[in-house]
């Protein structure tokens, strides 16, 4: 049997960050009906070993957006998502904090590329939810 270990911190908003809805005020438009998950490849990325699991994520999500954009921006492989896993805990297998890890790639950069934004989106907010994937 394979043992999963669980590397998510308990979330945290940093201060003065809104849900996508108070910054969207309207101007997104109505999300397509579906939206299929790309196909592209999600290994575990070392966190059958590791509590990676929101490094491993981040490079899913590379994978993802090359896969629905054909692009072809370099996805890490699980070496390097797990050493970038380390170097964010500073060494410890500690676990992650997304919105943590979300700041680290807008302000310095993941997988060498940054992100532009981020917000959260309220779990109940199902249009909302279907705004930010599309």
């Amino acid at each position: 049997m394979t043992t999963y270990r669980l590397g998510k911190l308990p979330a945290t908003r940093p201060h003065g960050l809104r849900e996508l809805a108070v910054y969207a005020q309207g101007r997104l438009p109505q999300p397509p009906a579906e939206w299929p998950v790309p196909r592209a490849s999600y290994p575990l990325d070392g966190n059958s070993q590791w509590g990676c699991c929101v490094a491993s994520g981040a490079a899913h999500l590379v994978a993802a957006w090359d896969a629905a954009f054909q692009e072809s921006d370099p996805v890490p492989n699980e070496d390097e998502v797990v050493r970038t896993y380390f170097d964010l805990t500073g060494g410890p297998d500690s676990g992650l904090n997304e919105a943590t890890v979300l700041g680290v790639w807008q302000r310095v950069g993941l997988f060498g590329e940054r992100i532009a934004g981020y917000a959260p989106v309220a779990t109940s907010d199902i249009v909302g939810l279907h705004q930010a994937v599309a």
